[in-house]
């Protein structure tokens, strides 16, 4: 079975040179705790270019985009306010990612991330991973790791199923020659087709269609 994959996020520029270092430390004590329970972890600051001065912005966004679009859990670092964290949040939200936050205790973080639908709840509320120090993080983290195996397991199936039944949509779409509108409306239900008999192939679509 294939490894689960995540993405950690966390601030990465505009800090001194210690605290940046602490962070990218940080980083690596989740990877590690990670691979220990069998998740592949992507940190970002190990695939950056030795100045990202020469690196165009939209490339940056790029890279980290297809980065986490192919993850199934994003760990974003919310001890301080970072804007790059924000936009990974909510580029994991928009992809029906879910999103794991972790703050060191006494940081305030956001209600606007907090509020995130893709956010890991506790009950009704985000589930904050509240740490001390690195270790108790540690500690903490891995508990997490454990719980979200079967649910992301899970997410990950849908979102496979989903894709298949998207991209027959956009084949009957393109050879029925269907109006934009139709369109929309069948994509709508690729959601609630999904856990039963979802269409799989153009012709499946046209049948829905036709019913």
């Amino acid at each position: 079975m294939r490894r689960l994959a995540a993405y950690v996020s966390g601030p990465h520029s505009g800090l001194p040179p210690e605290v940046q270092a602490a962070f990218q430390e940080r980083c690596e004590l989740i990877q590690e705790v990670c691979e220990d329970e069998r998740y592949t972890c992507y940190c970002p600051h190990q695939h950056a270019t030795l100045d990202e001065a020469e690196v165009a912005p939209r490339e940056i966004y790029r890279n980290a985009a297809d980065a986490i679009g192919s993850a199934e859990l994003l760990i974003a670092d919310c001890s301080l306010p970072a804007a790059g964290v924000g936009a990974a949040c909510q580029i994991a939200n928009d992809r029906d990612i879910p999103v794991l936050l972790v703050a060191q205790q006494g940081t305030v973080v956001s209600r606007m991330i907090r509020g995130l639908p893709a956010a890991v709840k506790a009950g009704g509320e985000a589930d904050v991973v509240r740490f001390t120090d690195d270790a108790e993080l540690g500690h903490r983290l891995r508990d997490r790791l454990v719980a979200l195996k079967e649910p992301l397991m899970m997410n990950r199936e849908r979102r496979s199923a989903e894709g298949i039944s998207l991209e027959a949509l956009r084949e009957y779409a393109r050879t029925r020659h269907i109006p934009y509108a139709r369109y929309q409306r069948l994509r709508s239900l690729v959601a609630a087709a999904v856990g039963g008999n979802i269409p799989r192939s153009a012709e499946d679509w046209e049948a829905l269609d036709i019913a």
